[in-house]
């Protein structure tokens, strides 16, 4: 009897796996001298102590993963701060940080400079209430310039800096020219970090790192869709839908980064199959109710029947009669036939595509 690996992450970050469960129950019945019963030594594969060890091993590994969710569900609740980012970084979750708001400013410079004069890099601006910006890079006025361009970064980051047009207005660095500035346009880059409250949130929604469901939403990040199968405790392959500028070689940086990274798991990426679920040996003849245009609900149709291929899912179900609902569903529409189509019960590793023109004609 083998046993299929299982493993999940306590609430104190250790990981904890069936094997170890069902050896420690192993251990301590050979450990165990009680009055009357004789040591157990005899733990083959294919023996019954061995198939009872690892019985007790499953009803014992979900009962922990039952009792440590609970535990990480109070943990959640009551934590916060850098104890709510330990919590996350430990299902693969991480806080989004704060950015700081950036824009360019304005700087008039009076009278005019008869030769070139720098300002540099560090130099700080700022509104009437003192929200900070400073010059990112060295500016010159080159004779004969008054006013010049300057990026700026807000001294802080978070929404703080997003502040309307003209608002900054002061020169905090004590400067020995008679300078002036603005910001033309308003400020919108800054955001600020997660709320614990926010963050809190997308750990209960977020699945654990390694199961199947957690390497489909991840990859999913990147492509329409994904399919996760798990081949054998170390191993898995994840077949995704061809997605528009994306390449295998970004799912594969994707899953090398450190927070996508499952220990001592090989992961095989390939891109799926096309299947042709509808090609030009089939036809769909659509009968109009009076006084509506046959032109304007064929435009229609063309963008439904397209939709649904598109989000048909890896392995789903191709249902013509979903196909001719949604021929029928646009307006003037009475109802639609269709000839050549069948039921395509999609695999795992296809997706279903349009193969050639679509042939839809006007019934009589």
């Amino acid at each position: 009897m083998n046993i299929t690996e299982q493993s999940f992450t306590q609430a104190d970050g250790v990981e904890r796996k069936l094997t170890d469960i069902v050896q420690e129950i192993m251990d301590r019945v050979s450990n165990s001298y009680l009055s009357g019963l004789s040591t157990v030594n005899d733990w083959s594969e294919n023996g019954e102590n061995f198939k009872q060890a690892v019985n007790q091993g499953l009803i014992q590994y979900d009962l922990e993963v039952l009792i440590d969710l609970v535990k990480q569900a109070n943990f959640i609740k009551s934590a916060e701060g850098d104890a709510l980012d330990d919590i996350g970084e430990r299902k693969g979750v991480y806080r989004e940080e704060g950015s700081f708001a950036t824009g360019t400013v304005n700087l008039t410079l009076t009278p005019i400079p008869t030769s070139n004069i720098t300002i540099y890099n560090g130099t700080e601006v700022s509104t009437e209430d003192s929200i900070i910006f400073i010059l990112k890079e060295d500016i010159t006025f080159n004779t004969g310039t008054g006013t010049i361009t300057a990026d700026v970064i807000c001294d802080e980051h978070g929404v703080i800096g997003n502040v309307k047009a003209g608002t900054i207005n002061t020169i905090i660095t004590d400067l020995p020219y008679n300078l002036t500035v603005t910001n033309p346009y308003d400020f919108t880059t800054g955001v600020d970090e997660e709320t614990d409250d926010d963050y809190r949130e997308r750990i209960r929604n977020s699945s654990s790192p390694g199961t199947s469901l957690w390497f489909e939403e991840t990859a999913k990040t990147l492509v329409t869709d994904a399919l996760y199968n798990l081949t054998d405790y170390q191993h898995g392959t994840l077949v995704y839908k061809p997605t528009s500028g994306v390449t295998t070689e970004d799912l594969i940086q994707l899953f090398s980064k450190k927070e996508n990274s499952i220990v001592n798991h090989e992961l095989t990426i390939s891109e799926a199959e096309s299947c042709a679920v509808i090609d030009e040996t089939m036809s769909i003849t659509i009968y109009m109710r009076a006084n509506f245009s046959f032109e304007t609900a064929l435009e229609q149709i063309i963008i439904n029947i397209n939709n649904y291929i598109d989000k048909l899912p890896l392995g789903g179900v191709f249902n013509p009669d979903c196909l001719r609902f949604y021929c029928e569903t646009v307006e003037g529409v009475g109802y639609a036939s269709l000839t050549g189509f069948e039921t395509v019960d999609l695999t795992n590793t296809e997706y279903a595509i349009i193969n050639g023109d679509l042939q839809i004609n006007q019934g009589d």
